[in-house]
């Protein structure tokens, strides 16, 4: 006999459906005994993805009953190249308008060196945590728009 809730009736199937949406790198928000929380789907664990929380720490299981809300990330536009520059800006004091020079990339990730860290940071295109924060400059240096480039090329003419 099916589950029922407190008012008589079955619970919502919209659960199962969006449960079987979800993959890696997508916001997934969950409603459990904890309430409502909000995280990335990073891996999978006896048939349930692992969350890791947007606010506060630590991990929670996203299960067919407890999903809510599933948001995918936005898919990179163009696939940049080594030399090009990007900018990491994330609303943190000490991480605004950081800048990086792409060293290598693959379809999947791209190597970085930003300007104020020693080491190089390999960030995947799937990453929203990475991702959702980079701007891509403009080939050979800041971007610009297209008015920009008209009034360049007229001043070569």
């Amino acid at each position: 006999m099916a589950e029922e809730n407190a008012q008589g009736r079955k619970p919502p199937a919209r659960h199962k459906s969006l449960f079987k949406q979800i993959t890696k790198g997508d916001l997934v928000t969950i409603h459990d005994e904890a309430g409502e929380r909000k995280g990335r789907a990073t891996s999978r664990e006896y048939g349930n993805w692992v969350l890791v929380l947007l606010f506060g720490t630590g991990t929670a299981l996203a299960t067919p009953q407890n999903v809510i809300g599933v948001t995918k990330p936005k898919p990179i536009e163009e696939i940049p190249e080594a030399g090009q520059h990007l900018v990491y800006d994330d609303g943190r004091p000490d991480h605004a308008n950081s800048r990086a020079e792409i060293l290598e990339v693959t379809s999947r990730s791209m190597l970085v060196q930003f300007e104020n860290n020693a080491s190089p940071t390999l960030i995947y295109f799937d990453d929203p945590e990475w991702m959702d924060y980079i701007t891509f400059e403009a080939k050979g240096g800041k971007p610009h728009s297209a008015a920009e480039g008209e009034a360049e090329g007229k001043r070569r003419e």
